[in-house]
């Protein structure tokens, strides 16, 4: 810092220590540094208390009103000066300056040690309106950021958010109410909490409906949503999130979405992309997600990529590609250098499904099953049935039944009694199969595939519907023609438009013979 800046606010003691000072080669002089530390230490405790208290404060305010870039840039040695000279009001400010420039850029352990700090302050605070309303803001914060290096459904993320929603009214502060509740939706709906998680995301949604603020409205569609994919109510849930993309403009929203994880351009139409999958468009589905993934590459936040492309590569899986191993590695990669748990059982359980692909299914079994316990030490239950899923079919392809029995039971037992039941058609068919495979029962094996094809022949899943159709043709192909069975499948395989190379429509084809068209 130039002296000329400061001298108008800083007037040095009368001892001056010349020889403890240095200045900088190629500088003129115009900055300076002590030779050690130690003596820096020195000359500052030399300094009575009030001197001391003075020259901070003076400090910060010339760094709040000379050198804006750099307070801008480094918000936390500005809020030391200031609380050191004894303004709180100001250091709180700039401490909570602090946890959003670091939320911003991923630095999320930073973020939580900010605005812990700032709690601190405050406590010592006298109470008020004003105090409650630098709390507030302190919790979501501090909330914020543990999503992210704790896992959306710590602990503590709900006790974070659920100390802001207390604050709220004492703070009188409603605005701020929006961000609170999806906090805890959050929380609870990756926790598989449905009742909670379904009441919060109707609150978003009423919310933003009556309101004219755009910021509230995005809360509200885009939790309705992601809510409407979990529940398996598909077209709705694309209607939704589309809704909330187009009032998304990244110029004006992006820290908005970064600072309180609001999936809109994200997750949001990650889940988006498998729903058109489910609805009977495999390719749109497809473009859908690389975009997604693209555009998250390019937005450079790592919590929200290695979210994107965990959640993406559910489309790839349910098609077939060969894209896994790929995306579960930038995944891990990503989630593993920044310290995002949630993320590294994910990207663990794509990178899993990957290497079986690649024609290691023990290998990739041992990184699936890996991934869902890291997943689950973070407390998240949500996709547990889907990864379940995959690894029943890895476990019946290499002859574990007994363990493929134990995971599709435990499936099953998610979908009946948590929030997730988007995938719960499958996880009945693979009951099935799983059956068959252990007790030769065709009947029982019958009746899975039944009930999995009578959960979504109704149009809602027109790919999930394809995939108990198919059970239901090798059923009756084991002791007969399964004309029926075949007329069924080749009326759900004529009502596709698209994704004729992918497995699921290959393999249809298969079973029709040649005349059943491309």
């Amino acid at each position: 810092m130039r002296p000329s800046t400061l001298s108008s606010r800083w007037r040095p003691s009368a001892t001056r220590v010349t020889s403890t000072v240095e200045g900088l080669e190629g500088s003129n002089h115009d900055f300076y540094r002590f030779r050690h530390a130690l003596l820096r230490d020195e000359a500052y405790e030399s300094l009575v208390r009030s001197e001391r208290r003075a020259h901070h404060l003076r400090i910060g305010v010339a760094l709040e009103t000379d050198f804006q870039a750099e307070a801008a840039a480094r918000p936390e040695i500005v809020a030391q000066h200031f609380l050191q000279g004894g303004d709180a009001n100001k250091g709180v400010f700039y401490l909570l300056m602090a946890p959003r420039r670091a939320v911003g850029v991923s630095a999320n352990i930073e973020a939580t040690r900010h605005a812990e700090r700032a709690l601190a302050v405050l406590s010592e605070q006298p109470a008020s309106a004003a105090r409650a309303r630098l709390e507030l803001a302190c919790h979501t914060l501090r909330g914020s950021a543990l999503l992210a290096s704790r896992g959306y459904a710590a602990d503590q993320v709900q006790d974070a958010f659920a100390r802001a929603r207390e604050l709220v009214s004492e703070a009188g502060e409603s605005p701020q109410l929006v961000p609170v509740l999806h906090g805890l939706w959050l929380f609870h709906m990756v926790r598989g909490d449905r009742e909670p998680s379904a009441e919060l995301a109707e609150q978003l949604r009423v919310i933003g409906e009556s309101s004219e603020d755009e910021a509230s409205q995005l809360f509200g569609l885009t939790a309705a949503g992601i809510q409407a994919f979990f529940t398996g109510r598909f077209a709705e849930s694309v209607d939704l999130v589309e809704r909330a993309y187009a009032l998304y403009e990244p110029a004006r929203h992006r820290q908005l979405a970064v600072t309180y994880s609001l999936g809109t351009a994200g997750v949001a139409r990650a889940n988006a992309a498998f729903c058109l999958w489910a609805l009977g468009y495999p390719d749109r589905a497809a473009q859908l997600a690389r975009q997604v993934i693209e555009a998250a590459r390019r937005d450079r936040h790592p919590f929200t990529l290695a979210g994107v492309l965990t959640m993406a590569s559910m489309v790839f899986q349910v098609r077939g590609d060969a894209l896994l191993f790929d995306l579960g590695t930038e995944a891990l990669e990503i989630a593993t250098q920044q310290s995002f748990p949630l993320w590294v059982g994910g990207g663990l359980v794509s990178l899993g499904r990957g290497i079986t692909a690649r024609g290691e299914p023990e290998a990739g079994i041992a990184r699936s099953q890996e991934g869902l316990e890291r997943f689950r030490a973070t407390g998240a239950q949500l996709d547990t049935s889907f990864v379940l899923g995959g690894l029943t079919e890895m476990l019946l392809a290499q002859g574990r039944l007994e363990e493929a029995e134990a995971a599709i039971h435990e499936a099953l037992d998610i979908c009946t009694n948590g929030l997730e039941v988007f995938y719960a058609s499958e996880i009945v068919r693979l009951e099935g199969e799983v059956v068959l495979a252990q007790s030769g029962d065709e009947s029982e094996a019958r009746r899975h595939f039944e009930r999995a094809y009578a959960m979504t022949c109704d149009g809602r899943a027109p790919s999930l519907a394809l995939r108990a159709a198919m059970s239901l043709v090798r059923l009756a192909l084991r002791g007969g023609p399964a004309q029926e069975e075949l007329t069924v499948l080749g009326r759900l395989y004529a009502s596709f438009t698209e994704g004729f190379d992918t497995q699921d429509l290959r393999e249809a084809r298969a079973l029709l013979g040649e005349k059943a068209g491309p």
